[in-house]
C-alpha cells in the first residue's frame, strides 16, 4: 500500500505569512500605494461634498511593547478626492458621537440599522461591515462593503 504524502506546516504560517507586494488591475491603471499614511482632515465645498484630504506620513515605533503611530515632522501633503469610504473593523460602534450627531436610527443590537441598500435612517448616509451587521468575519465585512459601495454608486447616479 502506498505511503500518504507527509503534511508539514508551512514556513510561514498566517498571521506570519510573508508579505508579497501584489500588483492589482488598479497599480496597472494608474493608482499608487501610500504606506505608513494618517489622514488629519478632509477639506470640501460649501455644499458638504469632500474635496480634498490632509494626510501626514508616520513611522511605526516600539513603546511600552506596542507599536504606535509617531508622525513625521514636514511629511504632510495632501490627496484630491471625489468619495472617501472608511473601512474600519471593530466589535460595534458603541455610543458614537458622530452617529448620535447624524441622527442614526439602531438596531435592536445597537447597530446602525439599515435598509435593503445599505442606507441608514438618515437620507445619504450608508453604512456596512461591523457597524451594521455586528461583528463578524473580515470577508464578510468586506462583501458587504462591496454591495455597500454599488448602492452608494447607484444612489448617486443621475
Amino acid at each position: 500500500m502506498p505511503r500518504a504524502p507527509e503534511i508539514r506546516p508551512p514556513e510561514n504560517p498566517w498571521p506570519l505569512w510573508l508579505r508579497v507586494d501584489r500588483v492589482s488591475s488598479s497599480h496597472r491603471e494608474g493608482g499608487i500605494r501610500r504606506w505608513c499614511v494618517s489622514t488629519k482632515s478632509f477639506e470640501g465645498n460649501d455644499k458638504g461634498t469632500v474635496k480634498r484630504l490632509h494626510c501626514l506620513e508616520v513611522e511605526w515605533v516600539k513603546k511600552d511593547g506596542r507599536f504606535i503611530p509617531l508622525e513625521k515632522v514636514n511629511s504632510d501633503f495632501a490627496l484630491d478626492a471625489d468619495l472617501v469610504l472608511l473601512a474600519l473593523g471593530f466589535i460595534g460602534p458603541g455610543k458614537d458621537p458622530l452617529a448620535e450627531a447624524l441622527r442614526l436610527e439602531r438596531d435592536a443590537r445597537s447597530n446602525i440599522a439599515v435598509d435593503g441598500y445599505h442606507m441608514t435612517s438618515t437620507t445619504g448616509i450608508f453604512s456596512a461591515g461591523d457597524m451594521a451587521r455586528g461583528q463578524s468575519l473580515v470577508v464578510r465585512a468586506a462583501a458587504d462593503g462591496v454591495q455597500a459601495a454599488d448602492d452608494i454608486n447607484a444612489y448617486l447616479r443621475p
